[in-house]
């Protein structure tokens, strides 16, 4: 897990011995300058460290003790985001009702001044690992109900009903996990998560009037098939649902958000024909999708016998398709094709691992006119063996240039990322000499079985040819509320 930044800067004796080692010695005035210079960053690193928590459960105890005396010296208390890493059957652990209690004591203190903006609650390992929060967690922070405007939470179903019971009225951003199956060995706590009545989490929502951006994950059978069918949010402009099955009422909710630019739908089971017309979300921009939903999702993709141009003028807008499970050639040449003349960013997850970078592939992917970034993925299988023979690998360095051949006359592209888990790393001396390569092409990024590369791609104008160098990406900032457009995308290094 990745340091908080914060945490990372707050390094004092590392900050003075690196500025140490600019002090002239024989200038006794050096000294009272390095003073003022440390007081000065450690206060505002301070401030900084106040302002952005981000702390494992086990140490909040420390970090409430911290903030109660930082409040008593400051007089005030500006804490505006709070991250909470929680650990796994927390309950069977000694350190937790000292850890919750100091947890409730700082939502309390920070409520006093209504600055609290973020909550974030999750595993160590940010996956779905469903973590259970008491009442008083939420009683406490249902006082910050009006300023918290981002929120994330994954959390078992046994306290829901206090959770549901808070009006986040300002919430703009919103991502909620429940939790699947039952709960009393998960939590280990010994009254069991009821099943909620759906009318509480549907008034729960409806509450957070000014969403712009909800993320929900719906796996359990505590909630039923959940009716959101008369929720309305004016603002909403991306909606994100993953749950086992599809309702009725999830269509009428969709078709009624005309704003939405951004969807994605998951269903594990169903092939239900599209309830979607053609005029439902006119100002659809980004679509991610399963392959085996394509039904519902019929209307934003092509359709077989139609003209491309009919396509395009349904989907005017829509300039990025992300599609899992893709398992056959014919799939992409009858939904995907048809919209080549104008995605901007193509993401195609492939279920099968046979390789599919026959000329028919190549065919398909030069026909895509203004593609700004390219995502090609495998599925991993059940075990992970990295193959020994080269040849057999689904991904090599050979597929690397001939997809860049295939893809020589499109002017705009500048981002290839190839992702196979079975694969090994690139070397340099793979990637020197690149010809045909797309002249617009920046960067390249080649997810293996143990890293991720990204490389900077330097052309040649005299030899009409490409080599690439290693290239360091910045750490992102800490993204609370997820955005799927933000996977496996560079293009804030993007030259203009």
């Amino acid at each position: 897990m990745s340091e908080n930044a914060a945490n990372i800067c707050f390094n004092v004796p590392d900050i003075i011995l690196w500025i140490a080692h600019f002090v002239d010695s024989s200038d006794s005035s050096t000294l009272s300058v390095i003073s003022r210079t440390t007081r000065c960053a450690y206060v505002t690193l301070v401030d900084e460290l106040s302002r952005e928590i981000s702390c494992h459960i086990v140490d909040v105890p420390s970090l409430a003790e911290f903030l109660s005396e930082r409040t008593r010296r400051a007089g005030k208390l500006d804490c505006r985001s709070t991250e909470i890493i929680g650990k796994e059957c927390f309950y069977s652990d000694p350190r937790e009702l000292e850890s919750n209690q100091a947890l409730a004591k700082i939502l309390r203190l920070v409520s006093e001044y209504q600055t609290l903006q973020t909550f974030y609650h999750h595993a160590w390992d940010e996956t779905d690992t469903f973590l259970c929060l008491p009442k008083e967690i939420f009683h406490a922070l249902g006082h910050s109900s009006n300023s918290i405007t981002t929120m994330n939470i994954t959390a078992h179903p046994c306290n829901w009903d206090t959770l549901f019971t808070i009006e986040f009225k300002v919430m703009r951003k919103f991502q909620l996990a429940l939790s699947p199956g039952d709960t009393r060995t998960e939590c280990g706590r010994t009254e069991a998560g009821t099943p909620i009545h759906r009318s509480n989490v549907s008034n729960f929502l409806q509450n957070m009037g000014q969403l712009t951006h909800l993320v929900l994950t719906i796996s359990s059978n505590l909630v039923g098939d959940l009716d959101i069918t008369k929720l309305r949010f004016p603002n909403l402009e991306s909606f994100d649902l993953s749950r086992d099955f599809a309702s009725p009422g999830l269509y009428c909710f969709v078709a009624r958000h005309m704003a939405l630019q951004y969807l994605h739908l998951h269903f594990k089971t169903g092939h239900i024909p599209s309830p979607f017309r053609d005029y439902h979300l006119p100002e659809l921009r980004a679509l991610k999708m399963n392959g085996r939903n394509t039904n519902t999702l019929a209307t934003f993709l092509g359709k077989k016998d139609e003209v491309a141009t009919i396509t395009c003028a349904r989907r005017p807008r829509l300039e990025h398709l992300r599609i899992h499970d893709v398992d056959r050639l014919y799939y992409l040449n009858v939904y995907v094709l048809p919209l080549a003349s104008q995605l901007r960013r193509l993401d195609l997850h492939f279920f099968f691992r046979s390789p599919p970078f026959e000329i028919e592939f190549g065919s398909f992917l030069a026909s895509f006119e203004v593609l700004v970034e390219l995502s090609i993925s495998f599925e991993p299988r059940l075990v992970v063996t990295l193959v020994e023979d080269p040849h057999s690998q689904t991904f090599s360095a050979l597929t690397l240039r001939t997809i860049l051949r295939y893809m020589d006359n499109c002017s705009s592209l500048k981002a290839l990322h190839l992702c196979d888990t079975e694969t090994y790393p690139l070397l340099i001396e793979d990637l020197q000499n690149l010809s045909p390569v797309p002249k617009s092409i920046e960067f390249i990024s080649w997810r293996c079985y143990n890293e991720k590369q990204v490389f900077r791609v330097v052309h040649d104008q005299a030899t009409m040819s490409a080599h690439a160098v290693p290239f360091n990406l910045p750490l992102n900032t800490k993204e609370v509320v997820h955005d799927w457009r933000n996977e496996n995308t560079i293009q804030t290094y993007f030259s203009s």
